[in-house]
């Protein structure tokens, strides 16, 4: 008769270490740094508050601007509607735009 199959467990994670050179200085740095610490270099998940303020202001002034260019009137209220439209359009495009891992020099 033969055993009963034993289960493997959960898997182990990988001990191996792997360098890579910084984006910035080629410095030899771990594929897990968070830091290099020849130059300082950070890595960056997604956008940074300047990216996300910038994308929220050209949005908050772009769409007003272009309702306004198509219907030609400006009331007040619709100016205020478009304004916050716009603004959440702007940090929508920074999220999308910025979203990818990023090496930014301090």
């Amino acid at each position: 008769m033969r055993p009963p199959a034993r289960h493997p467990g959960p898997p182990q994670p990988r001990t191996e270490i792997s360098f890579l050179p910084c984006p910035h200085c080629g410095a030899e740095i771990r594929n897990t740094a968070l830091r290099c610490p020849a130059c300082g270099a950070e890595k960056h998940f997604g956008p940074t508050l300047y990216e996300t303020a910038f994308c929220a202001l050209a949005g908050a002034l772009a769409l007003p601007l272009a309702v306004w260019a198509v219907t030609g009137a400006a009331h007040w209220f619709w100016l205020g509607l478009t304004c916050a439209a716009g603004a959440a359009l702007g940090v929508l495009a920074a999220l999308f735009r910025f979203s990818a891992t990023r090496w930014l020099k301090p």
